[in-house]
């Protein structure tokens, strides 16, 4: 019997008992839903008669220990909503017919990504009667579900139109001062982008209608907005007016933040890093202050922590709306000011800031918008 040279080998009962997985792969994307494999496995089976090896799946999350998945013993295992975020361990042991049992192989794979989001299966259960209540139902897959959006449309059978209504109106933001707020609505008979927000302060926790309400700002199509210091000690509300591609404008809804706006008060702290430790480079402030106009300069600020700032990276961006990914302006990065010309006329502008330490860290880059688009200008 010859086996191969620098492998170990002894004898049990007449069967070899050692005889290692000296290659071993696994096949398939890291994508919730799909199925991953082992692919080739090449064993130095030293004389033994190859046989079907034991198969295991094992799930690694971040900075913890490999867990045995039950039940996950064949060589395919499809990948569940539980396996993001995570690597796994393919363990593969070598069997001989014999029945004797080689060394076992271990395999790793990279983190697991969530599939994107999507919907099956939608459909409307309840009797299509007045007075009762009728509710849309759908199979979600792709990752955890966050605050998915959900539309009603109400058909005239002679005309085919609705009028715009907002059906949910949802404020997100911290009410804080100089914190950027914004307003999002579920529109029916309208579209979100056409639709109006008008931002006001009150002293009372609950709405009376416009009762009691000070403007902040005109209604504008922009749904961001950035919280005043005139606004500390007041509840934000957020007027939202849903309109029709051709202007038509519906029933406004209202929205109240929880608590009143708070005043901030900034200390930046300079915190000392050795080398190889510490926190990584971070922001705990972004904002952009100026005319927002023609001719106009807008100024960037930030306050840095996480060691010693080395020369960290600035960026501006022109945007056609407020959601898309917008356009780097070039002959102003490296720079906290930015003198607007007529190319930002009626477009957004947004700063970005990249920090960096001056051992080379790289912290999380943050941006801050621009609470209104560039206007022509006196």
């Amino acid at each position: 019997m010859s086996c191969h040279q620098g492998l170990e080998f002894r004898w049990v009962a007449g069967k070899v008992s050692s005889f290692p997985v000296v290659n071993l792969e696994v096949h398939g994307e890291l994508v919730e839903g799909n199925i991953i494999k082992k692919g080739f496995a090449e064993v130095a089976w030293c004389g033994g008669t190859p046989g079907k090896g034991v198969a295991s799946w094992l799930r690694r999350k971040w900075n913890s220990s490999p867990v045995v998945i039950a039940g996950a013993e064949d060589e395919e295992y499809q990948l569940t909503i539980d396996d993001i975020d995570s690597s796994f361990v393919f363990m593969y042991t070598p069997v001989t017919d014999e029945g004797a049992k080689g060394e076992p192989q271990y395999k790793y794979t990279d983190f697991v990504k969530a599939a994107p989001p999507s919907v099956s299966n939608v459909h409307i259960t309840g009797d299509a009667v007045e007075g009762t209540t009728i509710k849309g139902v759908g199979e979600y897959f792709g990752g955890r579900e966050g605050p998915s959006k959900f539309e009603w449309l109400r058909e005239n059978k002679d005309t085919g139109t609705v009028r715009g209504i907002c059906i949910n109106c949802i404020y997100y933001g911290e009410a804080r001062e100089n914190s950027m707020v914004t307003v999002t609505g579920i529109v029916t008979g309208g579209t979100e982008g056409s639709s109006r927000v008008q931002w006001f302060k009150t002293s009372s926790s609950t709405l009376d209608g416009e009762n009691g309400l000070e403007a902040l700002s005109t209604s504008k199509i922009a749904k961001a907005f950035h919280i005043p210091l005139g606004a500390v000690g007041y509840y934000i509300v957020a007027k939202y007016t849903p309109m029709t591609a051709d202007g038509e404008s519906g029933e406004p809804a209202y929205v109240i933040s929880e608590r009143a706006v708070e005043r901030v008060f900034l200390v930046c702290l300079l915190i000392l890093v050795a080398v190889g430790g510490g926190s990584s480079p971070n922001l705990n402030f972004l904002s952009i202050t100026g005319d927002c106009t023609k001719g106009g300069i807008l100024t960037a600020s930030y306050c840095y922590v996480g060691g010693h700032e080395r020369k960290s990276i600035y960026n501006w961006y022109l945007h056609e709306v407020e959601i898309d990914y917008g356009t780097l302006i070039p002959e102003v990065s490296g720079l906290l000011q930015y003198p607007i010309n007529k190319g930002a006329i009626g477009k957004f502008i947004s700063f970005r800031c990249i920090p960096v330490r001056d051992d080379g860290i790289v912290g999380e880059p943050r941006t801050c918008m621009g609470q209104e688009c560039v206007l022509l200008g006196v």
